[in-house]
């Protein structure tokens, strides 16, 4: 009988808690917990917090266990507790910050783990209550492109870069997604915006050289990744940027040269370690041996047409007297050596992303020097660059009038005229092109 009432007793509703009781113990244990935050005593405070949660839901009990949570490294906790708060109080600013910052950083560390699908979600979440975080949109960005879901990574560093259009990153990053998508001309128009706002970012040099030499202009490409390498000769990325360029070109002793500088900086850089074994097999074949190259034998050489001049600066003439050798005007010799340094000049403002100051240069150049190919090159390219195309196709064509194989003016030309909406012309400069790298 006695067990019967017992169990009778246990299975018997509990009376209803009092409300009031529920409320006041809710009271005390979160400003218990506010103490124990205060005394930065985390634990107990996440205790105290969960004890006035259990008495009574509210916004701040749940905002302050978020805090505790993150002091005691457990950012999925913070995040299902802010997310509560923000349900609950979705105007509350500090919710807000405290839940956008959580995520931003659960986000973060998502994508440094790989989890690029998660990544976006937090992400996303971020930018559904902070939609003009760039941060958040560059870093969805780049977890959008490591998915391969080119369009909305382009949408969000777009969207980054009009939020903030001085910041130079988000450029880089969007010129990574036309990389990838083979989208040279849209890569290099960002990259020489990265360069056009840090000028002395060696990455945004070594970014763009990568753009030229993927659009055939090696000279630029050599260019730039030289000018990373002054900007930060510590940087192994660039000498093997560099020194591969070198071995493309069939430089193989600069190749050599800079590859090992790669190695002296990074010797575990197994690429560098390839290109370097490479570029060495290559001298071997081109260099004959010393035990096989042939003595040399005291035969004239054939006859060779040269100026009067060099004739006689290259050997003696019978007369005791000898054959003065007429100076070239010191006139002409100061104008081609004042061309030459605003050339000089107009090529490392190029370089820099200064094309208006680079034209003032190379447009002095040319009033010192006409005949100066490679000033009207730099020029055109630097109008090509503005999307001022007619002014470009002037000066590279003048640049193929004065030396008709000069191949990087083709090659820029062929840009010019695509840009221009002339695209048979593009195809049969790039067809030159071919035809002079034989």
């Amino acid at each position: 009988m006695k067990t019967a009432v017992y169990v009778l007793l246990c299975a018997a509703p509990a009376w209803p808690a009092d409300p009031r009781a529920n409320q006041v113990k809710a009271q005390r244990e979160y400003a218990n917990g506010l103490r124990y935050e205060e005394a930065e005593r985390w634990q107990e405070a996440y205790y105290a917090f969960s004890t006035s949660l259990a008495a009574e839901v509210t916004a701040p009990a749940y905002l302050q266990r978020a805090k505790a949570s993150l002091k005691l490294g457990n950012l999925q906790k913070a995040s299902d507790d802010l997310t509560w708060a923000l349900r609950m109080d979705p105007k509350n600013t500090e919710v807000i910050r405290l839940y956008s910052a959580t995520l931003l950083d659960r986000g973060y560390n998502y994508g440094q783990r790989g989890d690029f699908r998660r990544a976006v979600e937090d992400l996303t979440g971020v930018l559904r209550v902070e939609p003009d975080s760039v941060r958040a949109l560059t870093l969805r960005g780049a977890a959008f492109a490591k998915l391969r879901q080119h369009s909305e990574a382009i949408d969000d560093f777009s969207a980054a870069i009009k939020l903030a259009p001085g910041d130079e990153r988000a450029y880089l990053a969007r010129s990574s997604v036309y990389t990838e998508l083979g989208d040279h001309q849209h890569a290099l128009a960002d990259r020489s915006e990265a360069v056009r706002l840090k000028p002395d970012s060696a990455e945004a040099h070594l970014a763009r050289g990568g753009t030229f030499h993927q659009l055939g202009m090696h000279e630029q490409g050599l260019s730039d990744r030289s000018e990373a390498i002054r900007l930060n000769p510590d940087m192994p990325e660039a000498w093997l940027a560099r020194g591969s360029a070198y071995y493309l070109l069939g430089e193989y002793p600069a190749a050599i040269d800079d590859l090992n500088r790669a190695l002296s900086l990074k010797p575990d850089d197994e690429e560098a370690r390839t290109v370097l074994a490479k570029a060495k097999e290559a001298v071997a074949r081109t260099e004959p041996s010393a035990k096989t190259a042939p003595a040399p034998v005291n035969v004239p050489p054939p006859p060779v047409e040269q100026p009067p001049v060099e004739v006689a600066a290259a050997s003696p003439p019978k007369s005791p007297e000898p054959v003065p050798t007429p100076a070239p005007p010191a006139t002409d010799a100061n104008a081609a050596k004042t061309a030459e340094v605003h050339h000089q000049r107009g090529r490392q403002l190029l370089n820099q992303g200064k094309l208006r100051d680079a034209i003032t240069e190379l447009t002095e150049a040319i009033r010192q020097n006409p005949d100066l190919a490679l000033a009207y090159n730099a020029r055109g390219f630097a109008y090509y660059l503005l999307k001022e195309y007619s002014s470009a196709l002037t000066d590279l064509d003048q640049a193929i009038r004065l030396n008709p194989k000069y191949l990087n003016a083709y090659q820029n030309r062929s840009l010019a005229r695509r840009a221009a909406g002339d695209a048979p012309g593009s195809a049969a400069d790039m067809v030159k092109v071919r035809e002079l790298m034989k």
